[in-house]
């Protein structure tokens, strides 16, 4: 584990008792989340950590990895304690299975709803779907090919990528690059939502990675939902019955977007529907870590509430010096 980022997804919830929020993030080796990063911090006193997860962890191997990491943290901090929110009830039931501390918590129910509306579009209805997704191969943009009018949004890539999904999709509008006339131009906040709305439908094609942020960024802009089977936690956040899940097949996807787009949900309709399934969500992560605060660091521990947990943003990285300063002192 390395001992300092530049940068930190998560926060320090309450100073006394230490309490943080984190993400484990595999790509970047952050395997234990803010903890895991900035162990110093915890020496020598109790301390406890809500640790979730940004990619899939059912399998046994990844189950193990995970222990594996969690046992070389307890050895420079025996007095942490780590709860591991699980994004599914397999996820769940993996972690316990393996002597795991878990608890229900689906990554997007720290989604922030203001940052994310419904926007009347210029050109109502000028693409049939959107998809947001780095141009890389787990994400299987060839699924969208039978969509006439497909608008990808995505993070920067690499000439390689951007060649290859240009060869599955020769019809799609690569937005991003089209907005920076050639150039990358990213996306974010009102530009990015302001895109969205130029879509009837937004696109989930991979098969396996975490709850896919972008899952519930389109249904709080209003758009349903297509997606293909998946592990990793996004099928239980749909927005049902704004929704469909389909066979991974280019006619499949096609199909169902056309079926959806067809329907002319409100899209007012649709985010409702993402908010009452981010209530719920919210409930049971803030039931879960409330009773284990409890069983570990006694009855009259501070609880943080969901807007604290929200507040600390675990889908956009911060500097140390605000990360790292404590929301309340307890």
């Amino acid at each position: 584990m390395q001992a300092t980022r530049p940068a930190v997804y998560g926060g320090i919830l309450c100073a006394d008792p230490p309490i943080t929020l984190g993400k484990r993030r595999l790509a970047e080796g952050a395997v234990a989340g803010l903890v895991g990063d900035y162990p110093e911090l915890f020496e020598g006193r109790a301390s406890y950590h809500i640790l979730t997860l940004a990619w899939a962890h059912d399998r046994p191997a990844e189950v193990a990895a995970l222990a594996a990491d969690l046992a070389r943290l307890r050895q420079r901090l025996p007095l942490a304690r780590v709860l591991v929110l699980a994004n599914s009830e397999a996820e769940l039931q993996a972690l316990r299975g393996a002597g795991i501390a878990a608890s229900p918590g689906n990554l997007l129910a720290f989604g922030d709803e203001s940052i994310f509306r419904p926007v009347a579009p210029a050109e109502p209805g000028e693409f049939d779907a959107v998809y947001v997704a780095v141009l890389e191969p787990y994400k299987r943009h060839a699924l969208a090919a039978a969509i006439d009018r497909a608008m990808l949004v995505y993070w920067r890539p690499t000439p390689a990528d951007i060649l290859r999904v240009m060869a599955d999709l020769p019809r799609a509008e690569f937005i991003n690059h089209r907005l920076g006339d050639g150039a990358y131009r990213a996306l974010s906040g009102p530009d990015y939502a302001g895109q969205l709305a130029r879509a009837r439908v937004g696109l989930c094609l991979s098969e396996r990675e975490g709850p896919m942020r972008a899952s519930i960024e389109y249904a709080l802009c209003g758009l349903p939902i297509v997606t293909t089977e998946a592990t990793g936690g996004r099928l239980e956040m749909l927005p049902h019955p704004f929704a469909r899940v389909v066979p991974a097949d280019p006619a499949a996807v096609a199909a169902a977007t056309a079926e959806l787009a067809a329907e002319g949900a409100p899209r007012e309709a649709v985010r409702a529907a993402a908010l009452a399934r981010l209530r719920a969500e919210r409930d049971r992560v803030m039931q879960g870590v409330a009773d284990w605060l409890r069983r570990e660091a006694g009855a009259d521990t501070p609880v943080p509430g969901i807007a604290d947990m929200i507040a600390v943003r675990l889908f956009r990285d911060r500097p140390p010096a605000v990360a790292l300063a404590p929301l309340w002192r307890g």
